[in-house]
């Protein structure tokens, strides 16, 4: 172990000495060097030092490939070692944040290549951020919730709903609303059509905007079952009204006589 820890001060400090000319091959030297101590070390600290090494330097100079296949590896073979799914889940999250914004943000061409490069990570970036609602870090579970929307995996969907679905903590803790909250938007990006029995459900959520955005994903999925819940929300004089206008919302895009109809009484 002590001559690991000397080895990662090594090539940390060569690292940082290099001009630019040389710090990818230096940087691909150190990352290897780091993947080699989480193969081997026993050692969880020392695991996560090199981990979060490695992790820094290959996202800072594009050499995750190599990292994230034996994280993945590493991860599959000790599913109770938590040290390794957390480097994974990190890893995942620092490749797909700065997709996610750059989808959202970046001028055309930007954003035509982050949103290739998130489905390129659509199916591998899954488990992990998934296994992200489950830690006990609250940060880890905001960057799962935050990321899988954006991911847009509908494969996603069944465990937001699930964390959407739970019934509001005994104390009224903001975290419970928070989380449910993320959740619920997080799955109404993904609006799912093999949901909306659920989606259908959660507009008799407790929480007004779990409610709320229920409605919003069913005026995005758009079927029959879905327009059908909208319609009832919308004439059932005793819903909250931001239930009733997030229904309207959602029925806006349905041009069926009937509907128009229906909004202009509402109206």
């Amino acid at each position: 172990a002590a001559l690991r820890s000397r080895a990662l001060r090594v090539a940390e400090g060569n690292l940082t000495e290099q001009h630019d000319g040389a710090r990818r091959a230096v940087a691909a030297e150190a990352v290897a060097l780091y993947r080699t101590v989480i193969r081997i070390a026993p050692d969880d600290d020392l695991v996560a030092r090199a981990g979060r090494l490695a992790t820094q330097i290959a996202l800072a100079e594009g050499l995750t490939a190599d990292l994230e296949r034996d994280l993945g590896t590493a991860a599959a073979a000790a599913p109770g070692r938590a040290v390794l799914r957390r480097l994974l889940i990190g890893l995942y999250v620092g490749l797909v944040r700065p997709l996610v914004d750059a989808a959202r943000h970046g001028d055309a061409e930007t954003a035509t290549a982050a949103r290739a490069a998130l489905v390129r990570h659509r199916a591998r970036a899954l488990k992990p951020l998934l296994d992200a609602l489950s830690e006990p870090d609250p940060t880890l579970q905001r960057a799962g919730l935050d990321l899988l929307g954006a991911l847009g995996n509908p494969n996603a969907t069944a465990a937001l709903l699930a964390l959407a679905e739970r019934t509001a903590a005994p104390d009224g803790g903001a975290a419970s609303s928070e989380f449910r909250r993320r959740a619920m938007r997080a799955a109404a990006m993904l609006a799912d059509p093999r949901a909306t029995p659920r989606f259908i459900g959660l507009l008799r959520s407790d929480d007004g905007v779990v409610a709320a955005l229920a409605a919003w994903t069913l005026g995005r999925i758009d079927t029959p079952a879905a327009r059908a819940a909208l319609v009832a929300t919308l004439r059932d004089a005793n819903a909250r009204w931001e239930l009733r206008a997030a229904a309207a919302l959602g029925l806006g895009r349905d041009r069926a006589p009937g509907t128009v109809v229906l909004l202009r009484q509402i109206a």
